[in-house]
């Protein structure tokens, strides 16, 4: 691919879209749960709103490039039309390469400012919804739950599956080397994928009217802190590996917010790939090639269906020893009010419903 202006401001415009999905992610989850009373929603948007730092960098970045590109091409064609454009350009090529040297400074202190304060908006957003979540477990706080269950899934739902398609997209941007920075504005997008997936499982959760379903609710909240924790300790890493990475002309400096953990999943390809040649060099030839290895890939999506299917039959066999009975309970409820004897004992799926065994033949 030729890297010129064009392809720069191909990259700022694609780096616009994904700003103004991340400030629509945000501000709709953020709307929705302050009008429905949703803490969920309100923890997603935080996210989503640190998000929006992220893309605005990726377009004041490009769009720089293209006006370094664009200054270039002007400097080429004006000492192509000067007889003594080799002495003039040496006296005076620290004033007219103005693009090129805030590019430089960009590079050398805007984005690392800018990851650095996207890690600590990560670490004060995780700090807060921690110390949030505490006062819930204390009783001092209540945590909201809407009644607009449908609503709430169907916006958490709809979000990821765009989130995620629009990082995938990016990633694909981001294997040529001119859009390479793309990379961390797709691995925060999919970032918004995951939070909100969670969001949809959390409301989903509700129509099932669990025994513990406050406690599984405070589970799921609390993996958003925890998610947001360790994309900030991997900003700061790569921060300060940056500082000791050998600087080669003319590559593009990989930027700290570009975080490898979400790059995987942005770009599962790279993970395969990855995975391949590690097989590759355990066995000492290139076995990836076999038939039999790509048979085992070919199926593998059909054998971990059949793997959960077999997970979800034995879940729904219980037997019950000849000493034992047992009870199926539904939402704690006894389901039939009938205690079933030895034998073999067939329930719905966890969460649904579950089988308490009792040993009846040793006094207690």
């Amino acid at each position: 691919m030729r890297i010129d202006h064009i392809a720069y401001q191909r990259a700022a415009r694609v780096a616009v879209v994904g700003l103004l999905v991340q400030i629509g992610l945000g501000l709709v989850l953020l709307l929705f749960g302050r009008f429905a009373g949703d803490s969920l929603f309100v923890m997603g948007s935080l996210y989503a709103w640190i998000g929006v730092l992220v893309w605005l960098g990726l377009v004041v970045v490009f769009n720089q490039h293209k006006q370094e590109r664009l200054e270039a091409l002007e400097l080429d064609e004006l000492a192509s039309g000067r007889p003594d454009r080799e002495s003039f350009f040496q006296t005076a090529d620290g004033e007219i390469h103005v693009a090129a040297r805030r590019l430089g400074l960009m590079y050398r202190w805007v984005m690392p400012i800018v990851s650095l304060v996207t890690a600590g908006l990560l670490v004060l957003v995780a700090w807060l919804v921690l110390r949030y979540l505490g006062a819930v477990r204390d009783t001092t706080a209540e945590f909201n739950s809407t009644t607009h269950r449908g609503w709430g899934i169907a916006l958490s739902l709809a979000f990821a599956v765009v989130a995620f398609i629009l990082s995938r997209f990016v990633a694909g941007m981001a294997k040529q080397e001119a859009w390479q920075n793309l990379r961390g504005g797709a691995a925060f997008m999919v970032g918004n994928a995951l939070i909100c997936l969670l969001i949809g499982v959390g409301v989903g959760l509700r129509f099932f009217g669990l025994e513990k379903e406050e406690t599984i609710l405070l589970s799921i909240a609390m993996a958003i802190p925890i998610f947001e924790l360790v994309i900030a300790v991997e900003i700061v890493l790569n921060f300060l590996l940056n500082l000791y990475r050998p600087r080669i002309a003319g590559e593009t400096p990989r930027i700290a917010f570009d975080s490898k953990l979400l790059s995987l999943l942005a770009a599962p390809d790279n993970l395969v790939r990855s995975i391949n040649e590690a097989v590759n060099y355990q066995f000492g030839f290139d076995i990836t090639s076999s038939w039999g290895y790509q048979l085992l890939i070919r199926s593998f999506v059909w054998l971990v269906a059949l793997f959960a299917v077999v997970m979800m039959v034995l879940n729904m066999l219980v037997i019950v020893e000849p000493h034992q009975q047992a009870v199926k309970l539904r939402r704690g409820a006894l389901v039939g009010e009938q205690v079933h004897g030895s034998g073999i004992l067939w329930k719905l799926p966890w969460p649904f419903e579950t089988v308490e065994v009792h040993d009846v033949t040793t006094i207690r």
